[in-house]
């Protein structure tokens, strides 16, 4: 059932070079970001939870704090009549550079559709955090504490929390159009085009 469900679900997908994979869909897209889709059952009341997005976001983070990784977004999205949870997670490479996983998924007939998208750090890593913090260092917004850094990592929905790794200021969104090849502008470029032109057949309806 899930692998016939595979073609009722469309975006734009122009530029992008179709790969072959089993019970997905993959892409590779002009920057090498991998965009896949694929169906799969949830284990959670994933209907019930929309209305509840904390506990969305205190699932994403307890996934993510246990994997090594952090939550930068967690936020409901409306696709095609649809009600979707959209998310970007950034996971530390080795030996440096962070990859960006969002994704959107969305319930269908008790089956969660959900479009992926993977976007790795290339190159010289972390040029968008060191300018960020350099000219926030200049302002006086982010000052060294005995611990290190202050006011410059942060849990991005509940700044009490405490984790080894948490989405940092240089991952603003109003940062994107300065850093437009930086993974995390590409990952929201991606989720933003994607959520623009995803349509639904009545199959999942």
């Amino acid at each position: 059932m899930v692998a016939r469900m595979l073609d009722t679900i469309a975006f734009d997908t122009r530029g992008f070079v179709e790969l072959d994979a089993a019970d997905e869909r993959v892409w590779l897209t002009p920057e090498d970001d991998l965009i896949s889709l694929r169906y799969f059952v949830p284990s959670w009341e994933f209907d019930a939870e929309l209305n509840e997005l904390d506990r969305f976001r205190d699932r994403y983070r307890s996934v993510a704090c246990s994997s090594g990784s952090a939550i930068v977004e967690v936020d409901i999205q409306h696709l095609d009549g649809h009600r979707a949870i959209r998310s970007i997670l950034k996971v530390p490479q080795q030996p440096t550079g962070m990859t960006y996983l969002g994704s959107l998924i969305v319930l269908l007939r008790q089956i969660c559709g959900m479009v992926k998208v993977q976007c790795a750090e290339h190159g010289i890593t972390g040029l968008r955090d060191t300018a960020v913090f350099a000219e926030l260092m200049r302002e006086g917004q982010v000052i060294f504490g005995a611990d290190g850094p202050l006011n410059w990592m942060s849990d991005p929905y509940d700044p009490a929390i405490v984790a080894p790794l948490a989405r940092n200021r240089s991952e603003d969104m109003t940062y994107d159009a300065r850093f437009p090849d930086h993974p995390l502008s590409r990952a929201r470029r991606n989720l933003d085009r994607i959520a623009a032109t995803l349509q639904f057949s009545s199959a999942t309806s």
